[in-house]
């Protein structure tokens, strides 16, 4: 049986209304939880599922991210790699236990539980993460940019066709970035965009080369120039939405470019019509129309647009009562 700490941090978490836990157990009431939990306050960790249940257990304490069930979930996890002898998901487990380190702000403790993950499973399909996690923790909170930028590099090394191995490769970009070496980082941006195929890896290599470009280099129209090709070979991507308002407003604010505002702003009526930003950046389009190129007959066909299209939203309002 648990002992009465455990218990009682089973019992939060069963009540609790956070919404990080995984969503199998996230039902509106909870209740999926808390019979849970309770099976395993009254049975112990003997639950029907054996070791995947146990498994799925732990995923589900991880996944709500509570630093009062971190310790918890560390212990639990131990206990979890001596009962199935190492022999299933010993790797993501590992990963696991450092996450919740993470989570109690304990570094070295979660780099050493990263670095476990490639003893316990040379092989296992979570060693990537491990590495990439760990790469993380040098960065970031120990700003080691030494080994966060070898580590990283192993990940790609070893794993070249992962994508923690593409993940690893934007953040080597970001270790140059904190050493001031801007023109390394964007060498290293759309290297990572040629040598991986994952299309959100792509989006974010370009984005991040036009930031740097923006505020490190000091060229904002090549900046714009990595937003307009996130734009013409992803435009069914989500993320494009916001890359559209992102290069509206630096074409109206930074280039002074009112016509490819009004473009840039029209693309993302086309492209995401069901977007709840789109009747604001309609109307901004139809005022850049009216009032910076003077152009009443653009203005009044993105206003009949917007009327039409949008009747019930204030944009909507406000275009009727301009036509009319």
């Amino acid at each position: 049986p648990l002992v009465a700490p455990s218990r009682v941090r089973l019992e939060a978490l069963a009540g609790s209304r956070k919404r990080g836990i995984t969503a199998l157990f996230a039902n509106d009431e909870l209740e999926i939880l808390q019979d849970h939990v309770q099976r395993i306050i009254m049975q112990g960790l003997e639950t029907p599922g054996g070791e995947r249940g146990y498994f799925d257990f732990l995923l589900l304490l991880a996944d709500a991210g509570v630093k009062e069930l971190a310790a918890y979930t560390v212990a639990q996890a131990r206990h979890y790699l001596y009962r199935v002898d190492y022999s299933w998901r010993a790797d993501r487990v590992c990963v696991i236990i450092g996450d919740m380190q993470k989570v109690l702000r304990k570094w070295r403790s979660a780099l050493l539980a990263y670095r476990s993950a490639a003893i316990v499973d040379p092989l296992g399909e979570a060693v990537p993460m491990a590495l990439f996690s760990a790469g993380s923790v040098y960065l970031r909170p120990l700003k080691n940019f030494e080994m966060a930028r070898r580590t990283f590099e192993e990940a790609i090394e070893q794993f070249p066709a992962s994508m923690d191995a593409a993940r690893a490769s934007l953040m080597i970009a970001e270790v140059d970035l904190d050493e001031e070496k801007p023109e390394q980082a964007v060498i290293r941006l759309e290297d990572t965009a040629t040598r991986f195929p994952y299309p959100e890896i792509k989006v974010e290599a370009w984005e991040k080369t036009a930031w740097v470009y923006q505020h490190k280099l000091d060229d904002i129209a090549m900046g714009a120039g990595y937003l307009e090709k996130i734009v013409s070979e992803f435009p069914g991507q989500i993320r494009t939405a916001e890359v559209l308002i992102k290069l509206g407003r630096i074409r109206e604010d930074d280039l002074h470019d009112p016509a490819g505002a009004i473009k840039a702003y029209l693309r993302l009526a086309e492209l995401f019509p069901e977007n709840p930003l789109v009747p604001r950046y309609l109307y901004r389009a139809g005022e850049l129309a009216e009032g910076k190129l003077k152009d009443q007959d653009q203005a009044a066909a993105i206003y009949q647009r917007l009327s039409t299209g949008y009747p019930e939203t204030d944009e909507g309002k406000d275009a009727d009562r301009k036509l009319n």
